[in-house]
């Protein structure tokens, strides 16, 4: 033992002997400025604290997105029946065809005098078209799609810099997109896919087709489950992949490269690694979305 040390008890060990100290010690300076300083403002308006035991996830909060033809919209519009879905259009309505004859409820958003201010109004208050919808339990808003409705709005945005554009935009609609996830109901995106290719590395990268920025910042934290839809087979990819595959080049040589596919879950950590989500699934939101509730009510996944 060194000359002063400390024994588990809190009792300090010299050469003098044994000295008490106090398991507390006194606060510092800073602290105790900080106590006093915290004491004498007015707490926030709504803040609260909370338990997680109490949490509510009874909503689906997701973003599948693909290349054309993949099933987007009708994967979809297939989370809940057509009287609990409605649909808000930022493409032509011909793509709604797959699902013609199976009677959901949209808004075709180019057919508004003002687009962009049509599609932020319809994601924030759609209770304001669909009111008898709106007190529905299982109700369920699709946005098809969310690269067509940003594009919208840059298009509407009126400044020269473009840097700015995308300031503004993602400015209007981080609190719409709040908003949406605050109400008692699902909320399903839809975009396409963009590919980024690094030459150096020979590293193809997949994700949303959306300005990096607003996606970082204003969707990929708050969305629990981001799928991409696999345009051969169908399937939905559930966690980030790798993809080994072979390509010819400008030269008409063969070469491999690797091909990254972007994509997460986020569910309880009862259910975590025990086949709740699997990385492949079929194209079913719904049956999906109801597997996953249950794993929670259940606590575990036997």
């Amino acid at each position: 033992m060194s000359e002063n040390s400390t024994n588990v008890t809190g009792t300090v060990m010299t050469t003098n002997g044994p000295t008490n100290v106090s398991p507390n010690p006194a606060p510092s300076l800073t602290q105790a400025v900080n106590a006093a300083v915290g004491k004498s403002l007015p707490k926030p308006r709504g803040l609260e604290t909370k338990n997680t035991k109490d949490l509510s996830l009874e909503y689906f909060h997701g973003l599948i997105y693909a290349e054309t033809s993949a099933w987007k919209t009708t994967t979809a519009a297939h989370f809940g029946k057509p009287e609990d879905v409605r649909i808000i259009l930022t493409r032509s309505e011909e793509q709604l065809k797959p699902i013609k004859d199976e009677g959901y409820q949209y808004t075709p958003i180019m057919k508004a005098a003002d687009p962009a201010a049509a599609f932020l109004f319809a994601w924030q208050y759609p209770e304001q078209l669909w009111p008898d919808w709106a007190q529905r339990p299982n109700r369920t808003l699709v946005i098809d799609d969310l690269t067509k409705g940003i594009q919208i709005l840059l298009d509407a945005d009126d400044s020269k810099d473009i840097r700015k554009s995308y300031g503004n935009v993602a400015d209007s609609v981080s609190p719409v997109f709040n908003t949406s996830l605050a109400k008692p109901q699902n909320l399903v995106l839809i975009a396409l896919a963009k590919v980024k290719e690094n030459p150096i590395t020979d590293v193809e990268r997949v994700g949303p087709d959306l300005p990096p920025s607003m996606l970082n910042s204003v969707f990929l934290p708050d969305l629990e489950f981001v799928f991409y839809i696999d345009p051969q087979t169908h399937k939905m990819r559930t966690d980030r992949d790798f993809i080994t595959a072979k390509k010819i080049d400008e030269k008409g040589r063969e070469v491999t490269y690797r091909r990254e596919i972007f994509a997460k879950n986020k569910i309880e950590l009862t259910g975590a690694g025990r086949g709740v989500i699997r990385p492949l699934e079929d194209p079913n939101l719904g049956v999906l979305w109801e597997r996953v509730k249950a794993a929670g009510r259940l606590g575990a996944i036997k």
